[in-house]
């Protein structure tokens, strides 16, 4: 709900009557969490906090307050009543931090901005996901029916002939990232092009509203035309933070001759 709202979006319709409820519930398990968490600390640790779901900590952890530091890798530079309220609940515990870390400065609402450090985010050559591979290697790898590979296909296994100019999109199934919208994308692509295929990956569900969102993407294939959507697929990616995840990342991605990012509002700043 607050994640929605750090980026401007209403996470729902009635989401003001519900306001009141998710702040309490967010506040409560601030309390619970930094309860757990002060057990594991010894007074001379530093403490860093990352992103909205950590927040609400910040003002339960006093003996920490000058060795506390949060950093938001989300954010947006639209300033409308839906930011208003995600900072109205947040604010006040996020200044009793150190310092905050933020990828722009327009993420800081302007009580914030002193001890605050702009950091703009990039890719790490060290993440094995982003690991060189050559584009046969990767062929191979997604043409090989490992029944162990984490990386497994909603309907048709795609086959990536040398000849098919590749679109991918790899997010997790959040309702920003527009996922849907990419699979309409390259329907729209392949229907055009009967050398284009599209394919659109991301990490197993892990709520409901990501499962709605993957859902959502596989009726929006069902509805493609048959020749369209045989070269358009929906993949998913189990076992998070393995190398074998990693691996079945970097396969997609190495493959791909076009990159597609359809987000309808993106923290990152791209």
């Amino acid at each position: 709900f607050f994640h929605v709202l750090a980026h401007g979006v209403e996470p729902a319709e009635n989401w003001r009557e519900v306001f009141a409820t998710r702040r309490d519930e967010l506040r409560e398990f601030g309390r619970n969490a930094a309860s757990e968490l002060t057990s594991m600390l010894l007074p001379s640790d530093a403490v860093v906090l990352h992103d909205t779901q950590t927040a609400p900590l910040a003002a339960c952890l006093g003996p920490w307050e000058d060795r506390l530091l949060w950093h938001a890798h989300i954010g947006t530079a639209d300033r409308n009543p839906v930011v208003d309220a995600y900072w109205e609940v947040l604010a006040s515990s996020v200044a009793q931090t150190q310092a905050r870390v933020f990828y722009r400065p327009e993420y800081a609402p302007p009580n914030l901005l002193a001890g605050s450090l702009f950091v703009p985010p990039s890719i790490d050559p060290a993440n094995s996901k982003n690991a060189p591979m050559s584009r046969e290697a990767a062929c191979a790898l997604l043409a090989t029916k490992d029944p162990t590979s984490p990386l497994s296909w909603v309907g048709s296994e795609p086959r990536f002939s040398p000849s098919l100019v590749v679109g991918l999109q790899l997010s997790r199934w959040d309702l920003l990232k527009d996922m849907p919208g990419a699979v309409r994308v390259f329907g729209a692509a392949a229907a055009r092009h009967p050398r284009f295929a599209g394919v659109v990956v991301g990490p197993a569900a892990q709520s409901r509203a990501e499962q709605s969102e993957l859902d959502a993407a596989v009726a929006v294939r069902a509805r493609l035309g048959s020749s369209a959507r045989s070269r358009v697929h929906l993949g998913v990616i189990g076992d998070s933070r393995t190398p074998a995840h990693d691996l079945a990342v970097r396969s997609p991605q190495s493959r791909a001759d076009i990159v597609l990012q359809k987000s309808t509002q993106e923290g990152f700043g791209l």
